[in-house]
């Protein structure tokens, strides 16, 4: 088991993007398990894990996650189909911890409640949150043993993984290396050779397109279409008849107290684009421009670090690449908090204030507060009325779809004020006009026979619909797709002479000649990509993959690369033009958060490898999963 250790903590693979990685172990939801035995959920070492244990933990585990929190359908998906690897891993874990001679005190535990986040106000521990969490009645004790029982195992988890990952070192040069890749920045001039200027010069003959027709024949085949008529019933419209008491309000409120918080203190990051003392109107409207730029940059996935260090005008932040360390709510202002404790981690947004403008990154949320009252009543208040109107939408559809069975589809939506729509005839992927892609819609209509009538949920309530006509797939004939034959053959020869083009004009560059006579002669314009790093990408496009390895691949000796770049359909020929190393200085100032960072990716890498490895010596029977 050690030569694997130390195998694996020697190897590295550099990642462009990283991120700390924390290791979380979570048995929660469950879908109907079997194993070979119908009470197992799986062997480990030849030992059963019953279902029953776990069934509890999933229990438990479920309530904790709902603590003070809401959660998703998806994350209820994701937890559900990692629970039993998930168990597994806790069961190899703690075999370990008793090989190694490890153990866990109850001072140990109870200073793990004690800082768990969720049991704490205002930054400190309050028993009652516990108490809450616990619960009442005649089973606490019990349910507070199991906990405490659970957190046992989690706690030697975590103590096994610390001796596990102990192997993974990060030397100087990996970090200089790192830092490297991720901050060195080129400069390219580049031409683009695009197909559309030959397409004009493609004429195919009638015996090239029916040979294209003949080959490519998926091409022009139809896919079968259905065309419905219906109504959207809109639950804003039965608002008004909505009746909420005080009571419901109440109940709602401890039915779903755990909802009831709001981020206290966060932690993110900021670009900020200052307003110059004496500046006008049209000042702050360029700066707000300038602003909702680098907000669309960041929000297509720019490096918000890099791109705080480049264009902030805070100086007590900007090397930091605008990290702001933990913010609490109230100390940068009402404007600046109404944006900023509204996002969810990962988010970005952009908060305007009387000294100018602010690109807020939410990184994570270090602590949160119970809502005020007044804003819990009015959340709750809000959370029912949309709850009942969606309710009264979905009923007054089931009422509607009903009566078609003895009242004619356009006769009963007409008797409720509603006019029905038409559909153009769409295939099943085909969004819908005024709608756009619902899956649920299409499935629906597709599902229908003529003239019957069904009912779908879609994002603004509830479409009651009415099969109209059906189109079956078909190919269309050469003579009714010529049209759209000849365009694909002109696309397809023209991709061609781009190519061709592309590959000359590259050549004669590698033989000396100038770049800027090659594309006067051609009629194309010399571009200027501006200095970018690995992460950023050609032209701030981080998919822009093969661009970008090229162009890092140039030098002032070896300044054009070996055949022309295709990128969404068109050729780029580029010319290096400069390099930018690292600021040394940047490096010392990060290097610290820089090495805590590659650290944690090499123990993920090492715990994964221990994981593999020490699944094949417990003989696992891996669980399988019904839906």
């Amino acid at each position: 088991m050690l030569k694997i250790l130390r195998k694996h903590s020697k190897h590295w693979v550099i990642g462009l993007v990283i991120g700390a990685i924390v290791v979380v172990f979570i048995f929660w939801g469950m879908g109907r398990m079997h194993s070979s035995h119908s009470q197992e959920l799986a062997r480990v070492y030849g030992e059963p894990i019953p279902l029953t244990t776990f069934y509890q933990y999933a229990a438990l585990l479920e309530k904790k996650a709902r603590f003070r929190r809401s959660l998703t359908d998806e994350d209820y998906k994701a937890l559900r189909q990692q629970a039993p690897d998930s168990l597994i891993r806790l069961v190899l874990l703690n075999e370990e911890a008793k090989r190694l001679g490890l153990t866990v005190s109850d001072a140990e535990v109870q200073a793990a409640i004690i800082r768990d986040p969720d049991f704490q106000n205002q930054g400190a521990f309050d028993p009652r949150l516990y108490d809450f969490f616990i619960g009442q009645g005649r089973r606490r004790e019990a349910e507070k043993v199991t906990y405490e029982k659970w957190l046992r195992l989690q706690i030697l988890a975590a103590k096994t993984v610390e001796l596990i990952t102990s192997f993974a070192k990060v030397s100087e040069a990996e970090l200089q290396e790192f830092f490297r890749l991720a901050r060195e920045a080129v400069l390219v001039d580049y031409l683009v050779v695009s197909p559309e200027p030959f397409i004009a010069r493609v004429k195919p003959t009638d015996a090239e397109l029916k040979e294209y027709y003949q080959k490519h024949e998926a091409e022009f085949r139809v896919p079968e279409k259905v065309k419905v008529s219906y109504v959207l019933l809109r639950p804003e419209d039965f608002r008004k008849q909505v009746q909420i008491t005080p009571e419901e309000i109440e109940n709602y409120q401890k039915e779903h107290d755990s909802e009831l918080v709001r981020p206290a203190t966060i932690r993110g990051r900021e670009i900020v684009l200052p307003m110059p003392p004496k500046g006008d109107a049209d000042t702050r409207q360029q700066l707000k421009k300038k602003a909702e730029d680098l907000l669309r940059q960041a929000r297509q996935g720019q490096d918000f670090a890099q791109l705080a260090r480049t264009f902030s005008k805070d100086e007590a932040h900007r090397l930091q690449g605008g990290d702001l360390g933990p913010v609490t709510r109230g100390k940068k202002g009402e404007a600046w908090d109404k944006v900023a404790f509204a996002l969810e981690p990962g988010q970005v947004g952009l908060a305007q204030t009387a000294d100018g403008f602010h690109i807020i990154k939410l990184e994570e949320i270090l602590k949160t507060e119970p809502l005020p009252e007044a804003e819990a009543k009015a959340w709750a208040a809000e959370k029912l009325k949309e709850l009942k109107s969606r309710q009264l939408a979905h009923e007054e559809a089931k009422n509607l779809q009903a009566e078609t069975a003895t009242a004619p589809f356009q006769e009963a939506a007409r008797k409720r004020k509603l006019a029905p729509l038409e559909t153009p005839l769409f295939s099943l992927a085909e969004p819908i006009p005024g709608l756009g892609a619902v899956k649920a819609f299409n499935q629906e209509a597709f599902s229908l026979k003529a003239k019957e009538v069904g009912l779908a949920e879609v994002p603004e309530g509830f479409a009651v619909m009415q099969a109209m006509a059906r189109q079956p797939a078909a190919l269309l004939s050469f003579e009714e797709a010529k049209d759209k034959v000849r365009q694909a053959v002109a696309r397809q020869e023209a991709q061609k002479m781009a190519e061709k083009e592309a590959g000359q004009l590259l050549a004669r560059l590698r033989q000396g000649e100038a770049l800027a006579k090659v594309a006067a002669q051609n009629a194309l314009p010399v571009k200027d990509s501006g200095y970018f790093s690995r992460v950023q990408g050609f032209l701030q496009q981080p998919l822009a993959e093969s661009l970008t390895s090229a162009a890092f691949q140039l030098s002032e000796k070896n300044p054009y690369p070996p055949r022309p770049i295709f990128w969404q359909g068109k050729y780029y020929l580029l010319a290096f033009k400069g390099r930018r190393a690292p600021d040394q200085e940047e490096f010392q100032k990060e290097r610290e958060n820089l090495e805590r960072r590659i650290l944690q990716d090499k123990r993920q890498v090492l715990l994964e490898a221990w994981f593999r490895e020490e699944w094949r010596r417990a003989k696992v029977s891996k669980p399988k999963q019904q839906s």
